[in-house]
């Protein structure tokens, strides 16, 4: 399988008082990286590529400072 790695700026507004990053921001990044990964392949607009995401499940392994 390929990989696609998409950089993300991280914003002020991203991290919590302790110096992390929300949690919940990390699905603002994949949306990113979803947004993205069309963008590469062709699908610029959301007509060009109809998706619905039915599920999205992530493991939070390490604070990400």
């Amino acid at each position: 399988m390929a990989v696609l790695r998409v950089p993300v700026q991280r914003r002020l507004s991203d991290v919590d008082i302790l110096g992390h990053v929300n949690n919940v921001v990390y699905y603002d990044y994949v949306q990113e990286a979803r947004f993205r990964l069309l963008n590469h392949l062709g699908r610029e607009t959301v007509e060009a590529a109809p998706i619905v995401v039915a599920r999205q499940e992530l493991d939070y392994i390490a604070p990400l400072p």
